[in-house]
């Protein structure tokens, strides 16, 4: 039984995950290649775990979107960078982080004509068949710190960290 229940969900991944896609990168490269697999995981590098869906808002609803149900995602404008330092922690921990707004059209139009909104702050990989390195992008807020480097990081360093990951994340996808 655990094997049948096993190949289900392993034919549910591949078949959600192996779909084609293409991607335009911020820096202008266009791939387009099957998607191999989506990971997520928490801005710091911690907790990486297979993804097929991320947290969206529509007016007062938050719910969970499948990315088998999107047809494209297209980033529209970002904020300005947002530096700071957290006493709390010892040492002082700094912080730097950017919100990007995506406009997410999906398969099939939803009847509620509200906007969807992505507000899920964990970093997606995205790892592209036939492509060496994976795309790593924030779909809501790129978010970088100095967390277990607080003695040989400064502020500049983190706030590069933020515009490299936004000069190679996404900024959009057809699937």
């Amino acid at each position: 039984m655990r094997t049948i229940i096993g190949s289900l969900v392993m034919l549910f991944v591949v078949g959600t995950f192996a779909q084609e896609a293409t991607i335009t990168t911020a820096s202008g490269k266009t791939i387009k290649a099957k998607i191999a697999k989506i990971e997520a995981e928490k801005y710091n590098g911690t907790g990486r775990a297979p993804a097929n869906e991320f947290a969206v808002v529509q007016g007062n609803s938050e719910y969970l979107l499948s990315f088998d149900k999107i047809s494209s995602l297209k980033l529209l404008e970002t904020d300005d960078m947002s530096c700071y330092e957290d006493s709390a922690y010892k040492p002082t921990r700094e912080f730097c982080s950017k919100k990007l707004v995506y406009e997410v059209k999906l398969k099939i139009p939803d009847k509620n004509k509200q906007k969807i909104e992505i507000v899920d702050e964990r970093k997606f990989i995205f790892t592209l068949a036939g492509q060496p390195d994976p795309i790593v992008t924030f779909f809501y807020k790129i978010q970088a710190s100095d967390e277990g480097k607080e003695a040989e990081t400064n502020l500049k360093q983190i706030e590069n960290m933020v515009k490299d990951f936004q000069q190679n994340g996404i900024k959009s996808i057809k699937f």
